[in-house]
């Protein structure tokens, strides 16, 4: 059953569907190709912006680059250095401290050695008076 036999009115209506389909199909085709060429025309002036954008980017990189190089040698290399100074002073200092807190616990350990050797009796009666007392404040808290 071809094409021909088909009557005069479904015939004219087939035919006014396939040419209006080519007819879509020819414009779709040319907004495609004029899609086409914008968008290569895009392309190619992002392309070159880019291009220049990228040698901007690399001179400001190069830029940024010597500002950090400048401040590590003229500001953070001092600033370090100093702060090394006022450590060792500082861990000198901590030195001489402890040193005196030794020499002063020494001193009291002494003390205490030579009042509990001279007044045997007295130093008892304290330790047991303040074993009442530790006592008595733990009892109480139960």
């Amino acid at each position: 059953m071809g094409h021909h036999s088909l009557p005069s009115t479904l015939r004219r209506a087939v035919d006014y569907l396939r040419d209006t389909a080519e007819e879509y199909g020819d414009r779709a085709n040319a907004a495609a190709e004029r899609t086409s060429d914008r968008t290569s025309r895009y392309t190619r002036y992002a392309s070159r912006r880019m291009h220049g954008r990228r040698d901007d980017a690399r001179s400001e990189l190069a830029r940024l680059w010597h500002q950090i190089e400048d401040l590590m040698e003229h500001r953070l290399r001092p600033a370090a250095n100093d702060a090394g100074r006022y450590a060792r002073a500082g861990a000198r200092s901590a030195a001489h401290y402890a040193g005196e807190g030794r020499d002063i616990a020494m001193d009291a350990a002494d003390r205490l050695r030579v009042v509990t050797r001279t007044h045997p009796l007295t130093t008892l009666g304290l330790a047991v008076a303040a074993t009442w007392v530790i006592a008595s404040l733990l009892n109480h808290r139960r």
